[in-house]
């Protein structure tokens, strides 16, 4: 695991939440995740999920559910599937852990490209909480996955949602697959 823990500072959108980052942004990270979401290879997916859970068996708890942060319907299409959502499968069979889709995304944002600002004021409100499915998992412990983070713009706006629908940062933790930071 190349890192753990919860942001301390007080204006800090992600307080209280637990952040794992699973692998370090080296070379052959980012050569897997560049050919998993831009070179369409879904197999990826599998390699990727057994890397996470070598790093981080500790998520492997029972009343964890796996809760994909969902990308635009534009790039799901571009893509021809989820790669969120591929991997939070994959993650679910190598940690025996249920699936919780309670995330739904608005809109459609170009992140790739994006400074620090335009990445904060694009992902405001981009994520809703599916209620009926937030209350099939009532009393879980939701743990958010996107492959990279980058700024956490992505995975502040989707815990806003999340504390919006009554959920305790407590009972929230984020998962990254890399940590890519801008610059």
């Amino acid at each position: 695991m190349l890192a753990a823990g919860r942001c301390q500072r007080p204006d800090c959108g992600l307080a209280g939440v637990h952040q794992y980052v699973a692998l370090a942004a080296s070379d052959t990270t980012k050569k897997l995740i560049h050919a998993y979401k831009y070179q369409h290879k879904r197999v990826v997916s599998k390699t990727l999920a057994g890397l996470v859970a070598r790093q981080l068996p500790q998520l492997a708890q029972p009343g964890y559910c796996l809760c994909p942060i969902p990308p635009s319907n534009h790039h799901v299409r571009q893509r021809g599937f989820s790669h969120t959502g591929l991997l939070v499968r994959q993650l679910a069979r190598q940690y025996r852990l249920p699936r919780c889709h309670i995330l739904q995304r608005h809109g459609s944002t170009q992140q790739v490209g994006a400074g620090r600002a335009a990445r904060f004021r694009q992902q405001h409100g981009a994520y809703t909480v599916r209620q009926a499915r937030l209350r099939r998992y009532q009393g879980y412990h939701y743990v958010l996955v996107d492959d990279v983070m980058t700024t956490g713009a992505t995975m502040q706006a989707a815990v806003a949602a999340l504390q919006s629908a009554g959920v305790e940062p407590g009972n929230i933790s984020l998962l990254a697959i890399m940590h890519q930071p801008l610059g």
